[in-house]
């Protein structure tokens, strides 16, 4: 069977879809080939021949391997960041959505008066998320919360040092208060607090994350390899491509500084780029979720009836005999 796989491959491969990318990296480029259209014109008048030992730099085996596994080091070591703060947000996907539904399904609220208390503990679900998204892009308070919270809640937020985790203290509050006034017992407290404290433990992780920076040394020294390779490389090519070395020094260099840039974008998972986590969608998905959670405890209330949908009885004897 034909398959347009093929297409859809030379269409990423040809596609430049982040400009800032490539304008991070085009003015190293550009003075690289500098270098190798300069020494091509000293190659032609014969005047570059004192330095002509130079060239023996980039064929240096030591020399080829040490770049080639730092850049490896380098763009693994970025990438791990990335899929560990992936990882760290799937967390706060599953915690969120499960406390919604135990908080939902386990707290009782008989009084009419009581049920909005419930409703807005879930929306602060909802606020936690969106306000760990815009603590770790460094963001202040912002409209997102506006249909979420009250009013003075969103002015303590700005005041706050750590949004996301003030939230938290609230959710535990009415957790302690519903404890006391018996609408959960001790074995539904400690469940739901335990999932609160892993929803703390996934904005400290990607906390970590955005405050632990690459060692300056490290990528000081990739940069300064980077510079010594491909400023001598020119040196090592002309006498075999003559007047293409320019465009080869390029080539070769747009390669190498393009693996280091995508560690240095990667590296930084939570901000608002291209190669950035999509947290904007990811939030949604937890608010859509958290709408949901809502929209059937007030269906729940309306019919003091609801039940589960209704098995078939073949069905119903067919899953117990499974069980079995």
């Amino acid at each position: 069977m034909f398959s347009w796989g093929w297409f859809s491959w030379f269409k990423d491969a040809i596609e430049l879809k982040d400009s800032k990318f490539w304008l991070n990296i085009l003015p190293s480029v550009l003075v690289f080939g500098f270098i190798g259209v300069s020494v091509t014109i000293l190659d032609f008048w014969e005047l570059w021949k004192p330095w002509q030992g130079i060239g023996d730099i980039t064929t240096n085996v030591a020399c080829n391997l040490v770049l080639g596994l730092l850049l490896v080091f380098r763009t693994n070591t970025a990438y791990e960041r990335f899929w560990q703060g992936r990882n760290h947000w799937g967390k706060i996907t599953v915690n969120v959505r499960n406390l919604a539904r135990e908080i939902q399904i386990q707290i009782s609220e008989e009084i009419e008066p009581q049920k909005p208390d419930k409703k807005a503990i879930l929306k602060l679900l909802g606020a936690f998320v969106i306000t760990t998204k815009l603590y770790l892009r460094r963001q202040s308070i912002n409209h997102e919360l506006d249909d979420l919270m009250e009013k003075h809640q969103i002015i303590a937020l700005e005041k706050a040092n750590n949004p996301p985790l003030e939230i938290c203290f609230w959710i535990s509050t009415y957790l302690q208060q519903a404890y006391q006034q018996q609408k959960i017992d001790s074995n539904q407290q400690v469940m739901m607090i335990s999932l609160l404290n892993e929803l703390v433990a996934g904005l400290t992780s990607c906390d970590r994350i955005r405050t632990t920076p690459i060692p300056f040394f490290y990528r000081s020294f990739i940069k300064k390899l980077l510079l010594i390779y491909c400023g001598f490389l020119p040196f090592s090519l002309v006498d075999k491509i003559h007047w293409w070395t320019g465009f080869t020094v390029i080539f070769i260099s747009l390669i190498l500084l393009s693996v280091e840039e995508i560690a240095t974008q990667i590296e930084n998972p939570f901000g608002n780029d291209d190669p950035d986590l999509p947290l904007d969608e990811i939030c949604q998905t937890i608010l859509n979720n958290i709408n949901s959670v809502i929209a059937f405890g007030e269906n729940q209330y309306k019919n003091q009836d609801f039940c589960l949908p209704h098995l078939s009885e073949n069905l119903s004897v067919e899953m117990i005999d499974k069980s079995l």
